[in-house]
């Protein structure tokens, strides 16, 4: 079962369409038919969120992508997430998915600590060894999965993303323009609430295989 917190999350702000621009529900939407098609034809489909340093946004959306293929019982859709450089999964963001009731765990201290983040009871709902890495580190698929880049530095610098079938940039603002100011929290949060809806939105409209 999810987490009840993580239930009452997806409910009051994962699960708002009216909220996602126009213009960026057709993207979703066309990628969700894409997804579909990838994903009855062979049975699967590994997706890589990307973003420079593979510190907030990637980790970020390969939660949302994660939590969201189990809300919505997509068989097959398994997410991970990597950078064009590695340093950390920023203690900002640790911080405030934990506040909002993920549960994480440290499995690994140091300057690029390694977690475990679950938000339900099962077995299946949760993402082991979640740590800072490029891209194409050797725990990511190398070959025939989607990149989907979260930042626009990653899009400027990463015009070919080797291996990947499809490549597509729904980037999102960084919320360390924030960090250290008075707005740090809210602005972390909001960042879960805005990739958490429109990562359920597109795995919503994602066809399962069935």
């Amino acid at each position: 079962m999810i987490y009840p917190a993580i239930e009452t999350l997806i409910k009051t702000h994962f699960i708002s369409p009216e909220q996602i621009r126009d213009e960026r529900k057709k993207e979703l939407d066309e990628l969700a038919i894409w997804m579909g098609d990838q994903i009855r034809e062979h049975k699967q489909l590994e997706c890589i969120v990307i973003c420079t340093h593979n510190s907030r946004r990637s980790h970020l959306g390969q939660l949302m992508l994660a939590l969201a293929a189990d809300y919505y019982k997509i068989d097959g859709l398994t997410a991970y997430s990597g950078g064009t450089e590695a340093t950390a999964f920023n203690h900002r963001m640790v911080n405030v998915l934990k506040d909002l009731g993920f549960g994480i765990h440290t499995t690994k201290d140091g300057n690029n600590p390694v977690y475990d983040l679950q938000w339900g009871n099962e077995s299946n709902q949760q993402l082991k060894n979640i740590f800072s890495k490029i891209y194409s580190h050797e725990v990511n698929p190398q070959n025939n999965f989607l990149a989907i880049l979260v930042c626009d530095s990653a899009d400027q610098n990463c015009p070919v993303v080797l291996g990947a079938s499809k490549r597509i940039a729904l980037p999102y603002q960084d919320p360390k323009d924030f960090d250290d100011t008075a707005d740090e929290k809210e602005a972390y949060t909001n960042k879960i609430y805005e990739m958490g809806n429109e990562f359920f939105y597109l795995v919503s409209k994602t066809p399962s295989r069935s």
